[in-house]
């Protein structure tokens, strides 16, 4: 028997009724885990079950910075997204996000190697310069706003002038002087320590949390923040937390091979999401910063 919606989902309701051009009736909804950031629902109604993100803090187009990453993905057919089915966003209020619901299916036993593929093939689209071209956004990596403006051919200049600056300030006071000091120092030997790569598209946070088993039986990633980047920046932040096999780092590797020294640039390449994790988790993570900066000699 249907349910009255609760208050907290009935706008968010209408939303995807007139996205749907039809009316649709509540049934249940259930809590789920979407991250830290939004309040996330399935929602079961008379016309399926949907993936529903809602929040309400002034994130200018936080949503719509979402859906535009999904779609910059999902134009590959080498990866598998969410579709997105519209959404809304609110200088104050609520804000929401609905999403085609995944059902987990068991994995496929060569989902590993074939995502180790899938991810070859994305990584293989390429653009000129680093960043989202032709794209004004404003785009996110969690709730930290990134500067995607497509400046630069090298990635040293692109993460010494888009990366670099907004991650010091974000971090603030949580990080050590000393620990400035050695990033900068790191800077300035980027040309020697990463040979020339032509900008891929990637995922931009892709840990384990992100890449889910879809109703295929194979992976299918959500939460992107895509651009055209380094490419090794998605398979050293997959080895950052764990929770991807060696079958898929061989496939990939086969599909798409790497440059030598691919090793040692590992700690490089997790820089960049370790200073994202002082900046929004606080100190906890400023040992591990050291360690990735010992790793790297500096």
């Amino acid at each position: 028997m249907p349910q009255a919606c609760p208050a907290h989902l009935s706008d968010a309701l209408e939303g995807l009724a007139l996205i749907l051009e039809r009316p649709v009736q509540f049934e249940t909804a259930q809590a789920v885990s979407g991250g830290c950031i939004n309040r996330c629902h399935a929602v079961d109604t008379d016309a399926g079950r949907f993936f529903l993100k809602q929040q309400d803090r002034p994130y200018a187009g936080f949503f719509a910075a979402e859906a535009a990453g999904l779609k910059l993905l999902g134009g590959s057919a080498a990866a598998r997204v969410p579709k997105v089915l519209g959404f809304e966003d609110r200088n104050a209020g609520n804000s929401w996000l609905w999403l085609e619901w995944l059902d987990a299916a068991p994995a496929e036993s060569d989902a590993d190697a074939a995502f180790g593929r899938h991810l070859a093939q994305l990584h293989a689209r390429r653009a000129e310069r680093f960043g989202r071209p032709g794209e004004c956004g404003p785009f996110y990596l969690a709730t930290l706003e990134q500067d995607n403006r497509a400046l630069h051919r090298s990635w040293p200049d692109f993460f010494r002038a888009q990366r670099m600056p907004p991650l010091l300030q974000a971090c603030g006071k949580t990080l050590p002087l000393v620990q400035r000091r050695r990033l900068e120092k790191l800077a300035d030997t980027l040309e020697d320590r990463v040979p020339a790569e032509v900008p891929a598209l990637i995922h931009g946070d892709l840990w384990s949390g992100n890449a889910l088993t879809g109703p295929d039986g194979h992976t299918w990633m959500v939460d992107p923040a895509p651009l055209y980047g380094h490419r090794e920046s998605d398979l050293a932040m997959m080895r950052l937390f764990g929770g991807f096999s060696e079958r898929f780092f061989s496939a990939y590797g086969e599909a798409l091979p790497l440059q030598p020294g691919w090793r040692e640039r590992v700690a490089l390449f997790q820089i960049e999401p370790i200073l994202v994790h002082v900046a929004l988790f606080g100190s906890g993570y400023v040992g591990q910063l050291g360690g990735l900066l010992d790793r790297l000699k500096v």
